[in-house]
């Protein structure tokens, strides 16, 4: 496949996805070259390469494999240092990082590839960030006064404190919880249940990168 660069056209990426697509269905799971995507968003395949390793998004084995090529030479030979993504490491390690780029890759690959999964999908309305977090929102602020009144009336008392902390822990990571629930009710909506299963949502936990909305 041609080698992409900032100045590759919307037809040549399109190409290049698609062709990617076909080596999908083969179950490829290695499917991208790093070498032909790296200047799409990297000054240098070495700084790519960096930053591909140091994430904790991306795990060798599952995300991206690497392995030693032989390179010819005039006189003697050498190996290089070669990668192979996988397509969610494609998309969220370069094409989510330029807009043009992620908007061919959603043409692409985020396509619902059954009908009634297409209706269904269509009929799903997921609830917003505010109407699920406001009633657990007014909860917590009651709570929260009931507690600023007892630690009043005690003088700060540890069994209170202690109870406060151990409270907003649980609160925070409650919210949290659901934060990721809205996340991904909101991916099945956009790009499919096909796609949502597809994909991992990781940080090296198993836990979903949510950002906490300010309450």
């Amino acid at each position: 496949m041609n080698q992409l660069t900032k100045q590759s056209s919307e037809s040549e990426i399109k190409a290049y996805f698609e062709g990617i697509a076909k080596l999908m269905q083969s179950d490829e799971q290695f499917p991208v070259n790093l070498e032909d995507v790296w200047q799409l968003v990297y000054s240098t395949k070495g700084k790519a390469v960096q930053t591909l390793k140091r994430s904790e998004l991306f795990i060798e084995g599952l995300d991206y494999q690497s392995f030693n090529q032989k390179v010819k030479r005039g006189v003697g030979g050498t190996t290089r240092a070669e990668y192979m993504l996988s397509v969610p490491c494609l998309e969220f390690f370069i094409a989510r990082k330029v807009r043009p780029v992620f908007e061919v890759y959603r043409k692409v690959f985020h396509k619902v590839v059954d009908t009634v999964q297409s209706a269904t999908i269509s009929t799903f309305q997921p609830v917003s960030f505010t109407d699920t977090l406001e009633p657990l929102a007014e909860l917590n602020r009651s709570i929260m006064a009931r507690f600023k009144r007892l630690q009043e009336m005690t003088g700060g008392c540890p069994s209170v404190t202690q109870a406060w902390n151990a409270y907003y822990k649980e609160y925070d990571m409650f919210r949290c919880n659901i934060c990721d629930l809205i996340f991904l009710e909101g991916v099945a909506k956009c790009d499919g249940i096909e796609y949502l299963k597809a994909v991992r949502y990781t940080n090296g936990d198993d836990s979903i990168p949510i950002p906490m909305p300010k309450m």
